[in-house]
């Protein structure tokens, strides 16, 4: 007889956990109705109720240990390849990505904070002159085009950026790894900036 009743409770236990990873994710799908906004998960692309719309950028403050990764699907159904992914293990860091568009997939984020539509019309993070930290920035809606200096640090990293799609870095124009000093042109032809390790970059002309 106990052990019937230590089944059941087993069998409740196990469909009360159901019920409420369906309520989390039934919220999840509310918020990212309503606001366009979504936090850790995992979400279909496309432009069905709950999906992530294709070609939509999207920008999250970051956090320790931030990783996401984009999928697509392989000519075999149902198999999925990793098409861009980016993971952060040190401070918390400003990520932005664009859904890829024409490719159906899924995105995947863990300890990313919560992801905001990004538009044109979307106000600067940061005033564009203003000093930028590590993570990633629009130019020249948050970093202005010039010249700007950083101090260097260790496991250093940064990158001139097309745009945010990230390919496997196709969308690199320049990019260099290694500590101290560094100076740097961000041109016409930088739509985006990407650093980690650096400290802090000002502008200096």
């Amino acid at each position: 007889m106990e052990r019937t009743n230590n089944m059941e409770e087993s069998r409740s236990g196990g469909r009360g956990a159901r019920r409420r990873v369906a309520a989390v994710a039934l919220v999840g799908v509310f918020v990212l109705l309503l606001t366009g906004c979504f936090g850790d998960g995992t979400y279909g692309v496309g432009y069905g109720p709950g999906q992530l719309r294709p070609g939509a950028t999207y920008s999250t403050a970051g956090g320790q240990g931030c990783h996401w990764v984009e999928w697509v699907w392989d000519n075999i159904p149902y198999v999925a390849l990793v098409r861009a992914w980016d993971e952060r293990t040190s401070a918390a860091e400003r990520q932005i990505h664009t859904i890829s568009a024409g490719l159906s997939g899924a995105f995947s984020s863990d300890g990313c904070g919560i992801w905001e539509p990004v538009t044109p019309r979307t106000p600067p993070f940061s005033p564009p002159t203003a000093g930028k930290p590590a993570g990633m920035w629009r130019v020249p809606t948050d970093m202005a085009h010039g010249t700007w200096s950083a101090p260097g640090g260790s496991g250093c990293y940064w990158a001139r950026l097309e745009n945010f799609q990230e390919p496997y870095g196709n969308n690199v124009i320049s990019q260099h790894r290694g500590g101290g000093r560094q100076t740097i042109h961000v041109g016409r032809s930088v739509h985006g900036f990407e650093s980690t390790g650096y400290g802090t970059w000002h502008k200096i002309g």
